[in-house]
């Protein structure tokens, strides 16, 4: 989950990172609820799984998204998500739906 957050695996590649979180949230319900031990490991391997996958494929999107990045990155520095949050909520929701197409 680290190694996923460190490369903005959450939108570069959303939907491995949703499904790891998924099968992360899964598994901590089960341990809650004292189930077995057997299925909340399987769940977290699979979310390992999950992850692994979102952080290699983030290397693609970075790379194919450089310059949407830095202009992301500008327009956050800049609070957009406050000054422009229509328009900042409306960019993210193209990003992540570019990301997931790739």
């Amino acid at each position: 989950l680290r190694q996923a957050n460190g490369v903005q695996a959450a939108i570069l590649a959303p939907t491995s990172y949703a499904e790891g979180a998924q099968l992360y949230r899964k598994a901590e319900s089960r341990l809650e609820e004292g189930g077995e031990i057997e299925a909340i490991q399987r769940d977290l391997e699979r979310a390992i799984a999950a992850f692994a996958k979102g952080t290699e494929h983030s290397g693609v999107a970075r790379a194919t998204f450089e310059a949407t990045l830095q202009a992301r990155n500008d327009a956050a520095s800049a609070d957009a998500a406050t000054y422009a949050s229509t328009d900042w909520r409306k960019a993210e929701e193209r990003f992540v739906e570019a990301a997931t197409q790739l």
